[in-house]
């Protein structure tokens, strides 16, 4: 089978086809036919060796993980003997992310824990764009125990975390508000929010004692101004962003909880049946929009990724395997 194969860092025009074959399959794999899968930020950084931290866990000199690839969606050909949810012709989607990478080919293994059912409405290629990104916004709602009626503050809603977040937000009955650059306040109003902030005129600040939850979607604001965003007992969570800003959640978390009564945690993305079970079901509830900005054929991951890495297109960049 034809898999997409990486062997160095920060060499993007390096990334190409090759013949590959698969192993058998452990009593708990699933064979999945891949008919479209997905590009996110997460494939980008460990592409380009960044930040050092990818090269202590992949590799210090060059990837040890060399195919490629976390969010797909595909049909089932063929299950382990101890896999108890699907069959072959089943619709999975999944996010191989903690699970060796591997999903830009034609066929991937994964293991049942890293699949579910797709949404029942949506093409492959919708379904493929949703598992990393939906997923670590249903995460981030999660650590909030009842969202409705919440004044909550979305910095960075037009992404690809955040799109999903504040279609999930808004089904959950929070008031939201959204940071973005005007340019985007069109397609967020088509998403149902009305209450937005430009964060590039020159006077932009943050109303003060405002949210109850702030939402950090790969800001790169300083805690010290989310905190006086939030009343008091708010929460913000960290959802990306810049390493200064990850750690800051984590170090001087405590202390704003501690002195201020306004507490602060991060999310990592970590998408398994849970994570994905509770995307399927809200996109079965009610349509999510997703935002679609380019396709590529498997043959052009590498103008994918150059794509990407110069954010030539606003949205989610697409692969139609079959094609």
């Amino acid at each position: 089978m034809h898999t997409v194969v990486n062997r160095h860092y920060h060499q993007l025009n390096n990334i190409h086809i090759e013949e590959r074959t698969l192993n058998d399959l452990k009593d708990n794999d699933v064979l999945v036919k891949v008919h479209g899968a997905a590009l996110n930020k997460a494939d980008l950084l460990l592409a380009m060796g960044k930040p050092f931290m990818i090269k202590l866990m992949y590799g210090l000199k060059q990837p040890k993980k060399i195919y490629p690839g976390s969010d797909f969606a595909g049909e089932v050909v063929s299950v382990g003997s101890k896999v108890t949810h699907f069959k072959p012709g089943d619709a999975v989607f999944g996010d191989l992310s903690g699970a060796g990478f591997g999903a830009f080919a034609e066929y991937l293994i994964a293991p049942e824990s890293k699949i579910w059912f797709m949404p029942k409405g949506y093409s492959y290629l919708e379904a493929a764009a949703m598992p990393m990104a939906f997923g670590t916004a249903m995460t981030a709602i999660q650590k909030i125990s009842d969202i409705k009626d919440k004044k909550v503050l979305v910095y960075g809603g037009s992404g690809g975390v955040g799109r999903f977040l504040v279609q999930a937000l808004i089904y959950f009955g929070a008031k939201v508000t959204v940071v973005s650059s005007s340019k985007h306040f069109d397609d967020l109003k088509q998403l149902g929010v009305f209450d937005l902030l430009d964060y590039t005129k020159p006077d932009f600040l943050l109303p003060q004692n405002a949210y109850d939850v702030i939402f950090a979607v790969n800001g790169y604001q300083p805690l010290k101004s989310y905190a006086k965003a939030l009343v008091r007992g708010g929460k913000c969570i960290v959802i990306g962003g810049s390493g200064k800003q990850i750690f800051g959640a984590m170090a001087l978390g405590p202390f704003y909880g501690l002195f201020k009564h306004k507490r602060f945690s991060s999310v990592i993305a970590s998408t398994g049946h849970e994570t994905l079970q509770s995307i399927t079901n809200l996109a079965n509830q009610t349509k999510i929009d997703v935002q679609i900005s380019q396709i590529y054929t498997l043959s052009q991951v590498n103008l994918a990724y150059k794509d990407f890495y110069e954010h030539k297109y606003t949205g989610k960049y697409l692969i139609d395997v079959q094609k």
